[in-house]
């Protein structure tokens, strides 16, 4: 069944669903629809809800029209034998 979003409490968790499932699946690649089945969102919705995380630089969109997370650079990690700030 696919709802809309009616609240903001909704809205941030639907965003919050979508950031996580680009974040945990590395080359996650979704059409509108196809997000829109997954998360069980009205088409315009998801479409809105998409763009907005694109605006925000957090996805973006392939020239076919999929949505993928946006590539992060990697965090420097400490090298062995180093100590840590404690």
């Amino acid at each position: 069944m696919v709802r809309q979003l009616r609240s903001d409490a909704t809205v941030s968790h639907a965003i919050f669903r979508l950031l996580t499932e680009f974040e945990e699946t590395p080359g996650l690649r979704l059409t509108t629809w196809q997000a829109s089945r997954l998360f069980r969102l009205d088409p315009a919705v998801c479409r809105s809800l998409l763009d907005a995380l694109v605006e925000m630089k957090v996805l973006r969109i392939e020239p076919g029209g999929h949505y993928t997370g946006v590539k992060r650079a990697a965090t420097p990690q400490r090298r062995s034998g180093q100590r840590s700030c404690a």
